[in-house]
């Protein structure tokens, strides 16, 4: 088993930033046989950190510890920490696993958030193209660094949220609200 917490090395939520929105950084976990992790992968931070966080599985599942309740996301959910929210989270090597994330913050990134209603919490039905193609769009561009990366990162990421938020605006479908 791993169990990763974060480095004062390769944190990235401590970067200082004047932005309205900045991407500290984005990725893909993928855990099992076909995996990059091939072992379980624990993910570990008591004191949460000083960014948000979106996980988005959209292979397997990941398991979730939201204050002393476990919940599992599948593909089609999500789940939004807030700045400071512990988190822990776990992907089972037994199964294939794969599940993008993204880390951000700015001065805008929480009125951001509260105008398209999503809190801190675990959502249901986001399954779809758009979701995946937005997250898919932002780690190329965050991984490239072209010219105005930062701001179309930001601008990228406002269209990923609005994805997210255009999943729960026909239902009520927040599993639990945490902020």
């Amino acid at each position: 088993m791993l169990i990763h917490t974060d480095s004062e090395q390769f944190r990235t939520d401590t970067t200082p930033t004047d932005a309205a929105l900045f991407v500290c950084s984005v990725g893909i976990n993928t855990v099992g046989r076909s995996g990059a992790v091939k072992s379980d992968l624990t993910i570990l931070r008591p004191q949460g950190r000083q960014d948000f966080h979106v996980l988005y599985p959209i292979k397997g599942h990941c398991t979730v510890l939201l204050e002393s309740k476990q919940y599992t996301l599948s593909v089609g959910d999500f789940l939004i920490y807030y700045p400071r929210q512990a988190q822990q989270y776990s992907f089972a090597a037994a199964e294939d696993n794969a599940c993008y994330w993204v880390h951000f913050k700015g001065h805008a990134a929480e009125s951001l958030l509260s105008s398209l209603s999503l809190e801190a919490g675990l959502y249901h039905g986001a399954d779809g193209e758009d979701v995946g193609g937005a997250f898919s769009a932002l780690l190329r561009e965050f991984s490239l660094k072209r010219t105005h990366h930062a701001t179309y990162c930001a601008a990228l990421l406002t269209a990923l949220l609005c994805c997210l938020a255009r999943t729960q605006s026909s239902a009520e479908s927040a599993v639990s609200e945490l902020h």
